[in-house]
């Protein structure tokens, strides 16, 4: 008896987690069945399918009519609702995003033949579900909207109460924070695939990742629940992409050059020319089936070759340190992903990624080049995520 009783506060344990952070990852749609008199209709089967990657998951309405889909990984679905007797109603091409229940209710009605109702409109633009404050950036901001610098946590100004910073760190000179309400962008949460990516030291964004690999992000700036936890600035809650059926791949290549600046407030007013700038951003992904509609891949490599010169004028103090001087900066980022489906109830996915990078630290026009210093940083992650679905 004591053993048991050990095995089920192991097995307690175990699952505790993964109810805590069964929303980080992925979304929902719940909603009730009713019939045409407005009475609860149980027993209805509700089955969601993604096309793209041959994901389903079904649930079965309960007395009061109500259902829940739950962890869906993000994607559009289709939704079939269907009773023997009543009609079969679909919804298809509905978008789930990340920590986002979507509110459906279906409204059945007697079948005289076999007939089938295709449900189109928008998804309704406020949750009744959840009372959290923010928005989704998804994949069509990602790649549509210009972004300097391609650092995907920039897209957070997208959304109201949302600003943009440099980071205060000096070790992280290259990056912008966003800032919400306020806030130096230090006290926000981020979470990458439900991992943790916050840099206990400094506060702030710590690993970066390829933004051909973002899939989709929402930033929860007031009201978010506490199974997040760890700020009260903010959370920013990022999937990156999986690999579908379809075979796909992608390239970039972009080029900055000094002619397209403007002269620096340093240079104005040390009355020094314009000085080099050349930056250079290239990767690219490939993402396909390793088994279809079960097993899936994908991969996405960046680098950044930057190189610029500061001026110095110490104002006399060492007039020996005067001069130009060069602050070249080097990023390398890879992220790969593997995607199982299991079976309808259950969902592995497991993301490798990598951020190498040199950048100069306190280097400024009042500041002698024997106080700078170089920051070199490597980050390796794992993330494993078991998504599994108890009764089903």
């Amino acid at each position: 008896m004591q053993r048991l009783t050990r095995v089920a506060l192991v097995v307690a344990v175990l699952l505790a987690p993964a109810a805590a952070f069964a929303q980080q990852t992925t979304g929902s749609v719940i909603g009730r069945v009713a019939d045409e008199q407005g009475g609860a209709v149980p027993g209805v089967t509700v089955s969601a399918s993604n096309s793209a990657t041959g994901f389903v998951r079904s649930t079965i309405s309960d007395s009061e009519g109500l259902y829940r889909l739950a962890a869906l990984p993000v994607g559009e679905y289709d939704v079939v609702i269907e009773l023997v007797g009543f009609t079969r109603v679909e919804r298809n091409d509905l978008q789930v995003n990340v920590s986002q229940a979507i509110d459906l209710d279906v409204t059945l009605r007697v079948a005289q033949v076999a007939e089938t109702v295709t449900v189109t409109g928008e998804t309704p633009l406020i949750s009744t579900s959840s009372s959290t404050l923010g928005q989704v950036v998804d994949l069509t901001q990602i790649m549509n909207l210009p972004l300097n610098g391609r650092q995907f946590a920039n897209l957070a100004a997208t959304v109201p109460g949302v600003g943009l910073g440099f980071n205060s760190e000096g070790t992280k000179s290259s990056q912008y924070t966003p800032q919400i309400s306020g806030g130096n962008g230090r006290n926000l949460n981020y979470l990458v695939d439900g991992g943790d990516n916050n840099d206990d030291t400094t506060g702030g964004l710590l690993q970066l990742f390829p933004l051909e690999a973002i899939q989709e992000f929402k930033v929860m700036t007031h009201g978010f629940k506490a199974e997040y936890g760890r700020s009260d600035g903010g959370v920013l809650n990022v999937v990156t992409k999986s690999g579908t059926n379809d075979l796909r791949g992608s390239w970039f290549s972009l080029f900055r050059h000094e002619a397209l600046n403007a002269q620096t407030l340093s240079e104005r007013l040390i009355g020094a020319d314009k000085q080099e700038y050349r930056r250079y951003q290239f990767g690219g992904s490939f993402g396909g089936p390793i088994v279809e509609n079960r097993v899936h891949y994908f991969g996405a490599f960046e680098r950044m070759q930057q190189d610029t010169r500061q001026p110095v004028n110490t104002r006399g103090l060492f007039p020996a340190a005067d001069g130009v001087y060069d602050t070249p900066v080097r990023e390398t980022l890879f992220t790969g992903k593997l995607t199982a489906t299991l079976n309808p109830a259950q969902y592995l996915a497991v993301r490798y990624g990598r951020n190498v990078n040199s950048q100069p630290s306190n280097a400024g026009l009042r500041n002698a080049p024997e106080s700078w210093s170089t920051s070199r940083n490597r980050f390796n992650s794992v993330n494993g995520n078991h998504n599994w679905v108890l009764g089903q």
